[in-house]
């Protein structure tokens, strides 16, 4: 018999799912596509209803697995863990898979070649499921009587399978946050709570690791640098060895953004050779201790990948410490290396029309569309390019190549007063080249505005990844914009 509060939680759950698909559709599939189910996102309002945003797609909040069933969910389903106090019903475009590779967040390919979260214990899964002798969450029903998934158990849920936007790269994050999970965008992130202020604002620095990257032996951290007050300083590009010492240990280290170039630059952040253990990794802004950074997978000894970026003389704080919930033992060592690369672009910063870029008629302009954090996240405008030029009257023409798989382009060209010169043009999908033509009045000064196309994925700011080099590729690649008469 399910508890009295859960009864009325779930009634509450299947108003909100209600609303959400719409309670006149004829049928499942079109109450779904109705309310966009699925849809790509980068915020829970991009969300219809009581949608929320994860792995940068609009999902059903739940709370057991029993939530993710009809009547309650339009398909058979099962509930998952997406971050930290959120778990969601999974969409059947996610399900299937032959590696783990294929699944989203934490999730396991499991034997019967379904995503699944994985587990130690039953404590470890969500209420409903229990913990296979392999390490899997799963029903009852679905498990042989020597507690092993059977082969092709998980079946097909019945649900769309369409496509439903572009995969997060840092579309979700932290409690109480939006980004942060593998793809593409970033949101608002949980606070970091109360902290002391970054080592050398009132006078001291913070601590060094001890040692020297001199090719002999890698350095260790320093204790003490259990708390934000006493953080080692971050030494870059260096593998650093440091040990989780105890159940409530963790280890902080502290990086300050180089003041040039005026793109600020990203972290890429690697967690290896960790010992029988699981990491909690994070990151936050030393402005207001906001959390931008976030991974905290369950299985022991599972190395950690992942990024974030950072505007030019920002300063943030890393934590490693021990997941709790886990089978990990109380101590164990690992190795922590964070890697900075700057953002070359000579045409920064160029974010606003009252400092645009001055460019030429006929000279390519190669530059970048990012954004580097301060803190949680990054406003629309941190992704604005703006350029100047002087124009005879008469026909000019845009050509914008080389676009980021990640990006969506938007274009507007503008009179000095900024009077729109026609209509914004936007590439037909991400990656797109986009050209246009537009026809001057006058000889004089123009400006063109270049951003991401408002109401499709963010660029990604900060985000998890399964290999060490699967940045965004708005990181690496430079758009190409040409204007000529």
């Amino acid at each position: 018999m399910r508890a009295r509060g859960a009864v009325v939680r779930s009634i509450g759950l299947a108003a909100g799912i209600a609303l959400a698909f719409g309670a006149c559709a004829d049928s499942t599939e079109e109450r779904i596509r109705a309310k966009q189910l699925a849809q790509g996102c980068t915020h829970n309002s991009d969300c219809e209803g009581d949608l929320v945003c994860m792995f940068g797609r609009c999902h059903v909040q739940c709370y057991e697995d029993e939530d993710c069933r009809p009547p309650l969910f339009p398909y058979q389903s099962r509930c998952v863990r997406a971050s930290s106090g959120v778990n969601v019903c999974q969409l059947d475009s996610d399900r299937e898979c032959s590696r783990d590779g294929d699944c989203q967040g934490d999730q396991v390919c499991a034997a019967d070649a379904q995503c699944r979260d994985a587990c130690t214990s039953e404590d470890a899964c969500i209420a409903g499921l229990v913990c296979s002798a392999t390490g899997e969450c799963a029903r009852d029903d679905e498990l042989t009587d020597d507690g092993a998934l059977s082969e092709g158990s998980g079946g097909s849920g019945g649900g769309p399978s369409g496509s439903g936007g572009a995969p997060a790269e840092g579309a979700e994050a932290g409690a109480g946050g939006d980004v942060n999970d593998g793809a593409a965008g970033p949101g608002a992130a949980g606070s970091g709570g109360e902290g002391g202020a970054p080592g050398g604002a009132e006078g001291g620095a913070p601590g060094g690791a001890a040692g020297a990257d001199d090719g002999a032996e890698s350095p260790r951290e320093s204790e003490p640098n259990d708390s934000r007050d006493e953080p080692n300083e971050l030494l870059l590009d260096t593998d650093i060895r440091a040990s989780i010492s105890h159940p409530d240990d963790a280890d902080y280290f502290f990086t300050e953004v180089p003041a040039s170039p005026a793109a600020g630059g990203y972290y890429r952040i690697l967690v290896t050779d960790v010992g029988p253990g699981a990491v909690l990794v994070q990151a936050y802004s030393a402005l207001n201790h906001d959390r931008v950074y976030y991974d905290d997978p369950i299985q022991l000894g599972k190395s950690v990948f992942g990024f974030f970026t950072g505007a030019p003389g920002a300063a943030f704080y890393l934590s490693i410490a021990r997941r709790a919930g886990t089978a990990s033992e109380s101590s164990f060592d690992y190795t922590l290396r964070v890697e900075y690369t700057a953002i070359d672009d000579p045409y920064e910063p160029n974010d606003t029309q009252l400092e645009p870029a001055a460019i030429a008629i006929g000279e390519p302009v190669k530059a970048y569309l990012f954004a580097g954090l301060e803190s949680a996240t990054a406003s629309a405008a941190d992704f604005e390019d703006w350029y100047s030029v002087e124009a005879e009257a008469g026909l000019l023409k845009v050509e914008i190549k080389d676009v980021p798989l990640d990006v969506r382009m938007q274009a507007r060209v503008y009179e000095s007063t900024l009077t729109p010169v026609g209509a914004e043009e936007k590439g037909v999908t991400n990656g797109a080249p986009l050209s246009f033509e537009r026809e001057l009045p006058s000889s004089e000064t123009y400006l063109l505005r270049l951003t991401y196309v408002g109401g499709s994925a963010q660029p990604a700011t900060a985000g998890r990844m399964d290999a060490p080099d699967e940045l965004p590729d708005h990181f690496t690649r430079p758009y190409t914009l040409t204007l000529t008469q």
